[in-house]
């Protein structure tokens, strides 16, 4: 019997909650030279006219996470309600002392781009963070505005081991919204043996609501190869009322057919006859600053907390919660 199968009576999947508004909202975005030349960023539906548009990696989603953030969370209209006073705050923040010193390096070191955070408060006002990150060979046009989610061999590194969280997350709407409450996905990572604070290795987690469907990862958004509601084989993202970010790159693969919306089960086949997660399996993770990448499922500390549960149960016979795994 497995962790899924021991729940019972599971509460209807809340998606917003009464909680507290957060301190702040932020997104990270990509900076680079490349971004001039490429079309595709160009061509995203009703870009701003803002003058450095076109270095920021889907500049559009990104000022759209953040107004529709300030509107769950019910801030002052004129904060960031506007689309047209979050891309002059983005105006604003280009010309600021520590992204113009950014900018500099980026422009004299070439190989390199600018890992851009965005914090704005409830009042609207937006503080900046910028880090310089070096080039690898996936920096090119296919890795942030691929043709097609479709694999080939041989799959170019690197590929990322996505762990399966050991236990369920709530969702709610800071699960929806990138906020400044990230104890769930800090508790995820750690569970998974992972640093709290993103790094630059090739890991990631995988995250899972209490009636077992995908949410998300930690830090991206992820697709998996399933039959569609026709019975057809695509690429799907979980949908968003299973509690996860609406991602700036998953919105962009949505809009050009890479995939589809649609639920994808933690466990066997589920009543619609899903597919579970199963380990070794290939899929696609992806967010604003790092494009698409490839990635590779393992189960490793989702089965042992199971294996865990079961034995807690045959030996006292009561119900407890899923324990975190630790690395051996």
């Amino acid at each position: 019997m497995s962790y899924l199968e021991e729940q019972d009576d599971m509460e209807p999947l809340p998606v917003y909650t009464d909680q507290e508004p957060p301190s702040s909202i932020f997104t990270t975005v990509r900076y680079s030279e490349a971004m001039m030349y490429w079309e595709a960023n160009h061509s995203l539906p009703g870009v701003p006219n803002v003058g450095l548009r076109t270095r920021f990696y889907m500049l559009k989603y990104h000022i759209d996470r953040l107004r529709k953030a300030a509107e769950c969370f019910n801030w002052p209209k004129d904060a960031l309600n506007d689309e047209h006073v979050l891309a002059r705050s983005m105006v604003d923040i280009a010309s600021t002392k520590t992204f113009q010193a950014c900018e500099d390096d980026i422009k004299r070191l070439h190989l390199v781009a600018g890992r851009v955070r965005v914090t704005v408060d409830s009042t609207g006002e937006a503080k900046i963070e910028c880090a310089i990150v070096p080039l690898n060979s996936m920096d090119h046009e296919e890795t942030y505005f691929p043709r097609s989610l479709q694999l080939h061999e041989p799959f170019p590194p690197p590929i990322y081991q996505l762990y399966l969280c050991p236990f369920p997350t709530e969702p709610s709407a800071y699960t929806r919204h990138k906020t400044d409450r990230r104890e769930m996905y800090t508790a995820a990572r750690m569970a998974c043996g992972l640093s709290a604070q993103p790094t630059s290795d090739p890991v990631e987690v995988l995250l899972w609501n209490p009636r077992g469907l995908l949410m998300e990862g930690s830090l991206t958004s992820v697709y998996f190869y399933r039959p569609d509601q026709q019975r057809e084989a695509t690429w799907i993202t979980p949908h968003t009322q299973c509690g996860g970010n609406d991602g700036t790159t998953r919105r962009w693969a949505l809009q050009q057919g890479l995939c589809v919306e649609g639920n994808i089960s933690v466990e066997g086949e589920n009543d619609d006859g899903e597919d579970g997660v199963t380990e070794g399996e290939l899929c696609w993770i992806s967010n604003g600053f790092r494009g698409f990448l490839l990635a590779q499922v393992r189960k490793c500390y989702y089965d042992r907390a199971v294996q865990e549960r079961r034995n807690v149960k045959t030996n006292q016979n009561t119900a407890i919660m899923v324990p975190a795994c630790t690395r051996v």
